[in-house]
């Protein structure tokens, strides 16, 4: 796995079993840490089927423990708050213990799984905002871009939204069957650049029309500001959209616009910014004060 250039990831789970039915790691926290790390895994998701959740403020912990005492680097992922009331998750514990976590249901393979994952970090993002930063991740799961379920400006989509979230990117389809435009979004610099901004913060709505269009910003560490247009209707033809530099909390009143997905500057705008978006679809920009 290494000499091809990948990093090597394996699941395990906190409880008796994981949610497949296999052995789990109660019981077990150092030794499978260290057998993991003799294997030179990368990183772990440790999922929380078949066991308490009263037990997991020590448990998930006790494991982040365990695996920096190995020395060696894993990236170590938990499943904590996704068994949780929302109402009742401590991030303050959480990020203190664990490099990233999922704190939603699993994603499908499906557009609609996608939608109800944005609408979660669009409606809670005060709580999920705060506990987020570098070392420490909201993770909304997988993207589905180059698998069966997604279209071409569904993917843009996708890739965007997860960017902007400062979201691990992590892949869940075939690398030997990817098809060439779902490889040209997933290696898009310029969207990933936003997503890996040195700054981490969590991008945020700041409009939302339910079941028409949205509009996303995320201030970046170079003083610009990305902005995603999402078009959500199902049907129908492009809509414009619009975004004024004042909801992104700017002074400004002329900003230079980069397309970010054909990296293609647009020129100068001034006081707002507008563009025809495709149904289902985004079109995501850099904003550079001018």
């Amino acid at each position: 796995m290494h000499k091809r250039g990948l990093k090597l990831g394996i699941y395990g789970d906190f409880g008796t079993k994981t949610c497949g039915g296999y052995p789990g790691s109660e019981f077990h926290l150092k030794t499978d840490a260290e057998t993991f790390a003799s294997w030179k895994v990368d990183s772990l998701k440790l999922d929380g089927c078949n066991s308490n959740t009263s037990d997991y403020k020590t448990g998930y912990p006790a494991m982040g423990h365990y695996l920096n005492k190995t020395g060696r680097p894993i990236v170590y992922s938990c499943s904590w708050p996704a068994y949780l009331n929302p109402s009742k998750v401590n991030y303050t514990i959480i990020k203190k213990a664990c490099n990233l976590w999922r704190n939603y249901g699993d994603i499908q393979d499906s557009w609609d799984s996608v939608l109800s994952i944005v609408d979660f970090y669009g409606n809670n993002h005060k709580m999920l905002s705060a506990a987020q930063g570098p070392g420490h991740w909201n993770d909304p799961d997988q993207l589905i871009i180059g698998d069966f379920s997604l279209s071409y400006e569904q993917s843009k989509s996708q890739f965007a939204l997860w960017s902007i979230f400062a979201a691990p990117l992590y892949m869940s389809n075939d690398l030997r069957k990817i098809p060439t435009w779902a490889k040209d979004i997933l290696q898009n610099r310029e969207v990933i650049a936003v997503n890996q901004d040195k700054l981490g913060l969590m991008g945020k709505r700041i409009v939302y029309k339910k079941n028409n269009y949205e509009i996303w910003m995320k201030n970046l560490s170079d003083v610009t500001t990305a902005v995603v247009l999402f078009n959500r209707n199902v049907q129908g033809t492009p809509q414009i959209l619009s975004v004024d530099y004042s909801m992104l909390g700017w002074t400004h009143k002329v900003a230079v616009v980069k397309d970010l997905f054909a990296n293609k500057t647009l020129g100068k705008h001034e006081n707002h910014f507008s563009h025809p978006v495709n149904v289902d679809g985004v079109v995501m920009v850099k904003l550079t004060p001018a």
